[in-house]
């Protein structure tokens, strides 16, 4: 495993989360190609999103993946 999703793993598991204004928590639906994913939202919505390329190699997507989305 290289450095940067190892580090990036171990941030995760140590810090504890918390949501600031703006941010929500989204489940991935499907992926749809590139870096745009269908995700569906706590409220049930589902929308289209933009995965930042600067994040696929240090990050995996796959489907029912929980994630944090800013700018929500």
């Amino acid at each position: 495993m290289r450095g940067g999703r190892k580090n990036l793993k171990r941030a995760v598991e140590e810090e504890f989360l918390t949501l600031q204004k703006g941010q929500s928590i989204m489940q991935v639906l499907d992926l749809r190609g590139s870096n745009i994913i269908q995700v569906r939202d706590a409220k049930g919505e589902t929308s289209l999103a933009i995965f930042p390329a600067k994040f696929q190699k240090s990050m995996r997507m796959k489907t029912d993946l929980i994630w944090q989305s800013c700018c929500g």
